[in-house]
């Protein structure tokens, strides 16, 4: 059963923190910096057990003394600051081609990779460790002071850092295949698509109406400029009077400035106190780049990107194209099979009036106009077009999806067109959203 939207954010963040969220996330210091506090931890406490005598059930192999564990230690704090270099340099090294050869978008796919934040966190703690036990270290001659456990606890934390290098090489190499990357693509914005089905009881509100505006003051603008990775409808119904009517005029995924309109408030008794609206600002999360969060457009352009890479003099790599095509068709067919969120709705005994929103005609042409467009030099391209919408197109029947197909069949009829297979100008390809607005 399809995850409400609001269910699947209910146990979230408040929305106005999902900007420093996402930028935590993709942060190469928290993370690895919090391993780096918790290892300095670990060694003060080994260095306290060994001296409180908590070793001594340690096999008579395992003793050592201070001059051994400096010896040790010394060179594991070498070694790992060492791998740890390699690390980051491959980090970096995959980030450059993947921004150079596919898209700037595919960036977040590395810096977001919680693997690899892990493993850096891993190799860089073991040489705190060891660093923060050799500086804890007593007199080389102190009596009761063998580092028995410190030592050990450093051999078994070098020892998997070695294995987490060896799956950190491993994995970004598997990442840096441009099918392996395509495919997370897809899959996540499949994952995305299906939380964009709207609860059972979310009751359709009626055709759009702009006749009544809006008192003055009855508005609620953006806190700053940047793009809109998040709304949070429930939240701006619960704060507003029972009866009420919201007008959304920016979907994720759009650029706003600073003061621009983003709710309006009509129908209601009385005026929109501060705290109900502080409560709706609250509810819009804008940050400096497009999240995942709620932009299944953001999803589309990434592969979208990749594709026109591809298609582009400089690299003319057609079959990766092709390959674009194919999981476009993927995150089409699962579109089909989801009731998206309408143009109006009543949420909570409010109505939610979504201006710029986006239904499954307006996806299909956002997904296919650029590419099929760039693809008229490349008749291997177009041919997978054609054949991908006709797929979607059949399946949709097949599985009895009740969504509407115009702007799968207009796709079709167009890149037909490009292929010479058809003559005409039928209505059915005059409508055509811009691509670049997704």
């Amino acid at each position: 059963m399809a995850r409400n939207r609001s269910e699947s954010t209910a146990s979230s963040i408040p929305r106005v923190w999902w900007p420093l969220a996402q930028r935590l996330r993709q942060s190469l210091f928290v993370l690895p910096g919090i391993f780096v506090v918790a290892a300095v931890i670990a060694a003060e406490v080994a260095i306290r057990s060994d001296r409180a005598g908590f070793a001594r059930w340690l096999p008579s192999s395992y003793e050592t003394t201070v001059v051994n564990a400096r010896s040790v230690l010394g060179a594991i704090a070498t070694g790992t600051i060492t791998v740890v270099t390699l690390v980051l340099t491959l980090t970096l090294i995959a980030i450059q081609l993947a921004a150079g050869q596919l898209s700037p978008r595919t960036i977040i796919d590395y810096l977001e990779d919680r693997f690899q934040q892990v493993a850096i966190g891993i190799i860089l703690g073991t040489a705190a460790y060891s660093l923060a036990a050799l500086r804890a270290l007593g007199p080389d001659d102190a009596p009761g002071q063998a580092p028995d456990l410190t030592v050990l606890v450093g051999f078994l934390l070098t020892m998997v850092s070695l294995l987490v290098l060896l799956a950190s090489v491993d994995r970004m190499a598997g990442r840096l295949q441009v099918g392996n990357l395509i495919d997370n693509i897809a899959d996540e914005t499949c994952a995305l698509v299906l939380l964009q089905q709207p609860a059972d009881e979310e009751q359709e509100g009626g055709p759009v109406s702009t006749d009544q505006q809006p008192p003055a003051g009855e508005a609620v603008t953006a806190a700053r400029t940047g793009w809109v990775q998040a709304i949070d409808e429930s939240a701006m119904a619960a704060n507003v009077p029972h009866g009420s009517r919201l007008v959304i005029r920016h979907r994720a995924g759009t650029f706003v400035y600073e003061d621009m309109v983003m709710v309006e408030l009509t129908g209601h008794g009385g005026a929109l106190d501060d705290t109900s609206r502080a409560a709706i600002g609250r509810a819009i999360g804008i940050g400096d780049s497009r999240s995942m969060k709620q932009d299944v457009g953001f999803g589309l352009i990434r592969l979208i990107d990749i594709g026109l890479r591809a298609l582009s003099p400089g690299i003319n790599d057609p079959n990766t194209a092709r390959e674009i095509v194919l999981r476009l068709g993927q995150i089409l067919l699962t579109l089909q099979g989801v009731r998206l969120p309408g143009r109006t709705a009543i949420i909570m005994g409010r109505r939610i009036d979504r201006l710029d929103a986006l239904d499954h005609n307006g996806y299909a042409d956002a997904a296919l106009d650029q590419l099929r467009r760039a693809a008229a030099a490349h008749p291997a391209v177009l041919a997978t077009i054609a054949d991908t919408v006709r797929t979607v197109i059949d399946e949709s029947t097949r599985r009895g999806f009740t969504a509407p197909t115009r702007g799968l069949t207009r796709q079709l009829w167009l890149t037909e067109r490009m292929l010479g297979r058809t003559d005409g100008s039928p209505a059915i390809a005059t409508a055509s959203v811009d691509a670049g607005n997704v």
